[in-house]
C-alpha cells in the first residue's frame, strides 16, 4: 500500500536545483507527483528522506515484500546515463545493487546499505579499510562492459583530475 508523504528535499538539493537551468527547476516541480507515482508503480511504501547528497532526492523505502530499500531520483545531468550504466553493469559488486530503474525519470530503486560508514564505525582507519575493500571490488569489473563516453572530458574522473592538477 502506498502511503503519500510530502516530498521534502534536503536544503542543498533544492538550492542547487533552483540555481541551475530550466530542466532542474522542472525536476523540482515534478517531484511531488513523481515520487508517489514511482511508489505506486513499484509497489513501495515511502519512508523518511535521507541526509546527504546534493543532486538527488533520496528516501527510505519499504518494498512490497517488506525489504528496506532506497529510492533515488536524480537531477537531470549529462553523466546520469553513465551512473546508471555503471551501477547496472556492476550488479552489486563494489557498488550498490539496483533493484529497479527508469532512466527517463532519473529514478533508481537501490538496495539499502544500512547506516552511513561514518555513523556505523567509530574509527577512521576502520572506515578507510572498509571503503578500500569495496573499491577493490568495483575496480575488478571489466571496463569493456561500460558504454563508451560521449566526451571523455565530461567524465567525473577527468573533472577530478583537472581540479587536483589546478590546485596542486
Amino acid at each position: 500500500m502506498t502511503v503519500l508523504r510530502p516530498t521534502a528535499l534536503q536544503p542543498q538539493v533544492r538550492t542547487f536545483a533552483e540555481h541551475q537551468g530550466p530542466a532542474d527547476r522542472d525536476w523540482l516541480a515534478s517531484l511531488p507527483a513523481l515520487i508517489p507515482q514511482l511508489c505506486q508503480e513499484w509497489e513501495l511504501e515511502q519512508g523518511d528522506v535521507l541526509l546527504g547528497g546534493s543532486r538527488s532526492y533520496v528516501c527510505q523505502i519499504t518494498t512490497s515484500d517488506g525489504r528496506a530499500a532506497v529510492l533515488k531520483v536524480a537531477l537531470p545531468e549529462p553523466n546520469l546515463t553513465t551512473q546508471f550504466s555503471t551501477l547496472l553493469a556492476a550488479r552489486g559488486r563494489g557498488y550498490v545493487q539496483v533493484l529497479a530503474h527508469d532512466l527517463s525519470r532519473g529514478a533508481m530503486l537501490l538496495e539499502s546499505l544500512g547506516p552511513s560508514s561514518e555513523a556505523a564505525m567509530s574509527s577512521v582507519p576502520t572506515v578507510l579499510s572498509r571503503l578500500a575493500g569495496v573499491m577493490v571490488q568495483g575496480w575488478q569489473i571489466s571496463i569493456e562492459i561500460f558504454p563508451p563516453l560521449r566526451d571523455p572530458e565530461d567524465h567525473k574522473a577527468a573533472g577530478l583530475h583537472r581540479l587536483v592538477s589546478r590546485l596542486a
